[in-house]
């Protein structure tokens, strides 16, 4: 019995760690489109620079997520990292939001 148990949990938390990572491409997109927004074209070199390096970082989060989300869909031992990828790549979208909100401060003044 707690073998089946053990198993539905981790079917269970595979499943929120995918339902995640799927709701943060969907952040993602929301932040894609701030920076394309004619409203925070960058008027100077910095800020452009500044934008370039915030789309990187999207570009490489996006993939990183897809690939992740790839992975725990084909391999079902891959529970626990899916949960540990899904908790480290929402950290970083954290930090990419704030650079961008700051970004988009920044260029609206």
């Amino acid at each position: 019995m707690t073998a089946m148990f053990h198993e539905n949990t981790s079917r269970r938390g595979r499943v929120v760690a995918i339902e995640r990572l799927k709701r943060l491409l969907s952040e993602t997109d929301n932040l894609r489109r701030m920076l394309i927004s004619y409203r925070y074209e960058p008027t100077t070199e910095r800020f452009f620079n500044l934008r370039e390096t915030l789309w990187e970082r999207l570009n490489s989060l996006e993939g990183r997520c897809r690939q992740v989300l790839g992975k725990s869909s084909r391999e079902s031992e891959l529970a626990g990292l899916a949960g540990s990828k899904a908790q480290e790549l929402y950290s970083e979208y954290n930090r990419l939001e704030g650079d961008t909100w700051k970004y988009l401060k920044e260029v609206r003044s």
